[in-house]
C-alpha cells in the first residue's frame, strides 16, 4: 500500500468511526509492536477486566494524542481499567509473562487466515476483514444466528420452541410447545 493509499484508508476508517459517534484521529497515529499490549490483555482477562482494558487501549490508540506504546502510559491505562499497578509493572518487566498465550493467539490467527487488522471472528465461523459498516456486521450476525438455529426454553410454556433469523415462535396460551419446532 502506498502512503497515499494508506492515508485514504485511514480517512475512510475515520469516516466510518465518526458516523458511529466514535472519535478517530487520522493525523496522530502512533504505530508499533502490540505484543506488550496483548500480554496486558491476557493479564486483564485473568482478572475479569479484558473488555475494560481493550476499550481503553482502543480509545488510547485511535482517539488520543498520546502513544499507547509508551510503557508508562500502558501502566496508567491498565490502572484505569482496574488492574493492580504492581502486577502490571511485573508483567511488563518479565518478557515471558503471558508470552506463550499471545503466541498461541498469533498461531490461531494464522490458522484462520488472518493477515491484518481489524479482523473479527464471529462464532468461529465467519470473518469480517477491515473496517466495515454496521450493516455488514448486522448481516454477519444475522447469518451466524440463523445458522445456529438456537432452541429457546420458554418458562411456563411446557417445553422448547424454535427460533430462527426472524425471531421466535411462541405457542399460544394453553397450546403445548413442540420440541425442536
Amino acid at each position: 500500500m502506498t502512503p497515499a493509499e494508506a492515508r485514504a484508508a485511514e480517512e475512510n476508517l475515520a469516516g466510518i468511526a465518526r458516523e458511529e459517534g466514535l472519535d478517530y484521529l487520522v493525523d496522530f497515529r502512533d504505530h508499533g509492536n502490540t505484543f506488550d499490549l496483548h500480554r496486558l490483555l491476557h493479564l486483564a482477562a485473568a482478572r475479569g477486566l479484558h473488555d475494560e482494558l481493550l476499550t481503553l487501549f482502543y480509545q488510547g490508540n485511535f482517539a488520543a494524542e498520546r502513544s499507547t506504546y509508551d510503557s508508562e502510559h500502558q501502566v496508567e491505562i491498565a490502572i484505569r481499567a482496574g488492574l493492580d499497578e504492581a502486577e502490571v509493572r511485573a508483567v511488563l518487566a518479565d518478557s515471558r509473562a503471558y508470552a506463550d498465550e499471545v503466541r498461541r493467539d498469533e498461531d490461531e490467527a494464522a490458522q484462520l487466515g488472518i493477515s491484518g487488522v481489524p479482523f473479527f471472528v464471529i462464532d468461529r465461523k465467519y470473518g469480517v476483514s477491515g473496517a466495515r459498516s454496521v450493516e455488514v456486521f448486522s448481516e454477519v450476525l444475522r447469518r451466524a444466528w440463523a445458522d445456529r438455529r438456537p432452541e429457546l426454553t420458554v418458562l411456563g410454556a411446557g417445553g422448547r420452541v424454535g427460533c430462527d433469523a426472524h425471531g421466535c415462535e411462541l405457542p399460544s396460551a394453553g397450546e403445548p410447545s413442540t420440541p425442536g419446532m
